[in-house]
């Protein structure tokens, strides 16, 4: 639990008397601590732990960082979340919503910061519902002078300080006190399902018991609103009149219900860590020798053989740069290591998807090794290639549960003359792969790449889907990565995608291509669309995807400006026989244009086949 922290700053919480806890006013976490994190200089004694907070449930960070002396706030450093300007950030079995504009902080008369009020709303798919769960968000404006980042800097990114705590569900002890001077107290009754006190600004919208793809959705509609309801007047909104912007707001989310690329939206809370799958539960000082971890289980959660090393993520000694941009912490794989962990609760034949971050560190030669109930099913991953230059690559890797309880090992089968040496393992998660059924008009299963692996929210450079020679059961369901080369499973919460929610990048060049088999009727002739592009990361030059159908191709060149521009292509075709194969494939190879060390390719998305009439 403390592994985030100087061990002396751990032992003097833990130790000081009953009645006294760590606690700071706004202006104080900024400048005595949030500052000093970015610019990575020396802080205050604090109780200030690194976490990944978007990837926990707001009990889940009180209950695992207290320190059992009545806590009431709780604060953390993490990484400043992908898209800011959203009023919604998927967290952990929910999301957490802005209740109100931004409040500057000052020292002196000057802004040194800002604070953003957040609360969790958690519930099932369809239903989610406030909880008592609040977050201030304290944040630096790096525009304010001397408050910019440094060169030196650990992080990929700034930080900002999260405070969470737990206002009471008693009506009475909710006071006009607990409030900021722009903020006020909703009542919204009396019905049952939406009776509660909420902590807002009037200004925004009531809360709605709706899933986060509708919150994706209804972005739009809710600046609207917000734009429209600034005045006093709306301020004065009666409990009838917020009630009927609670029904416009679903009538306006309705129409976009039951739509493929919305749904699949779910797909980004029904994943789960590994235990201690982002390993921030350090090995406890004692059984550290250094970097090197001793002990078979003394690693939380994990079971460990050989030289494995607990590392942070920054500036290492010797020159190297260990990019951990998910947390903090990941485990090295020295010569003939290897991690292990038990996954229960699995059912038998199903398939499953585990998202991770693995990256060589110091051989060109190195390869990863997964296996489950090893000796059954295993998969040697070369490596040798860094796809990505801002924060290490992310693999997905498949498998079908043959028990109730399976052994997962990532093994570095290795041997170099620095025994330390070998791949860095970070951010270990599961998915069930849900079979897939046919859109009606279109032959094509999942055309638009919606169901796939598990995508890390705060941070990803996409997923790397391995070829078919090192992967049996592909995490994208339907499709098959031939050839040598992955290819890359972006999402749009962190790249620019045709449409939906993911699509695909060719980054393999002419190493890889990506097929699906299709059910079709010997001499009947279809018509084969997709869409391609580029995923605005500054890919750039002239690209070609080309497609194969039956005994017909097509070539389809563009020029890209990595500005994310797209466009639909198509493919007439006789079939020829009563299975037909249609390929995907990307003659070229291509890297950013300012990053000439991350490959990158265009984009395919939106493959539709049908029958022409």
């Amino acid at each position: 639990m403390a592994s985030s922290l100087r061990i002396i700053d751990y032992e003097y919480f833990k130790n000081i008397p009953w009645g006294y806890r760590f606690s700071a006013t706004d202006k104080e976490l900024i400048v005595e601590f949030l500052i000093k994190k970015i610019k990575n200089q020396s802080m205050p004694r604090n109780w200030i732990n690194v976490v990944d907070f978007y990837e926990f449930n707001p009990e889940e960070l009180a209950d695992k960082y207290s320190l059992d002396r009545g806590e009431k706030e709780w604060f953390f450093f993490t990484r400043k979340y992908n898209n800011m300007k959203t009023s919604k950030r998927v967290a952990g079995d929910g999301y957490w919503k802005v209740t109100g504009a931004d409040k500057t902080i000052k020292q002196r008369g000057k802004p040194v910061g800002f604070r953003k009020t957040f609360q969790f709303y958690k519930g099932k798919p369809g239903c989610f519902k406030g909880t008592p769960w609040f977050m201030h968000e304290l944040r630096v404006d790096n525009t304010l002078p001397g408050h910019e980042s440094v060169a030196d800097d650990m992080r990929l990114d700034d930080w900002v300080l999260c405070k969470i705590y737990r206002e009471s569900d008693s009506d009475d002890e909710m006071s006009d006190s607990m409030l900021s001077e722009d903020e006020h107290l909703i009542w919204i009754g009396p019905e049952p399902e939406i009776e509660y006190i909420h902590r807002r600004r009037v200004d925004n919208p009531p809360p709605l018991q709706h899933s986060v793809a509708d919150d994706m959705m209804l972005d739009d509609n809710e600046k609207k609103w917000n734009d429209n309801n600034t005045d006093e007047a709306a301020r004065q909104e009666t409990t009838t009149e917020l009630r009927r912007v609670v029904e416009w707001m679903k009538q306006e989310a309705q129409p976009a219900r039951g739509r493929g690329k919305v749904e699949a939206a779910a797909d980004y809370t029904d994943a789960r860590f590994l235990d201690n799958g982002n390993f921030e539960q350090g090995p406890k000082p004692s059984n550290l020798n250094k970097t090197v971890i001793v002990g078979k289980y003394s690693l939380p959660k994990w079971i460990i053989s050989g030289i494995v090393e607990y590392i942070s993520g920054g500036p290492q000694p010797g020159g190297f740069y260990f990019a951990v941009p998910r947390g903090v912490h990941a485990v090295r794989l020295g010569n003939e290591a290897s991690v292990s962990q038990y996954i229960r609760n699995l059912k038998v034949g199903t398939i499953y998807s585990l998202t991770f971050g693995a990256t060589r560190t110091c051989a060109q030669d190195e390869v990863l090794r997964i296996s489950v109930n090893p000796g059954r099913m295993s998969s040697d991953l070369p490596i040798q290639t860094l796809y990505s230059s801002d924060g290490g690559d992310t693999y997905a890797w498949s498998f079908k549960a043959t028990s109730k309880v399976v052994k997962v090992t990532f093994h570095n089968p290795g041997m170099q003359e620095d025994p330390t040496c070998g791949p860095l393992l970070d951010a270990i998660a599961i998915k069930e792969m849900l079979p897939l059924t046919y859109t009606r008009g279109n032959l094509v299963k999942n055309g638009g790449f919606e169901v796939g692996p598990h995508v890390f929210k705060n941070f990803s450079t996409g997923i790397l889907i391995l070829p078919k020679r090192q992967d049996l059961y592909s995490p994208i369901p339907g499709w098959i990565v031939e050839s040598l080369k992955p290819v890359k499973y972006i999402d749009s919460k962190h790249f620019n995608v045709p449409s939906g929610l993911a699509a695909v990048e060719l980054v393999g060049g002419r190493e890889t291509a990506i097929a699906q088999i299709i059910r079709t009727v010997p001499n009947k002739f279809y018509n084969l669309t997709f869409t391609i592009g580029d995923a605005k990361n500054g890919c750039h030059g002239s690209m070609m995807v080309e497609a194969f159908a039956g005994k017909q191709n097509v070539k389809v060149p563009f020029t890209s400006q990595g500005k994310g521009w797209f466009n639909t292509a198509s493919l007439r075709f006789q079939a020829v026989s009563e299975r037909t194969r249609i390929t995907f494939f990307n003659p070229f190879y291509h890297t950013k244009i300012h990053d000439f060390g991350h490959i990158c390719g265009p984009v395919l998305d939106d493959v539709r086949l049908f029958p022409v009439s």
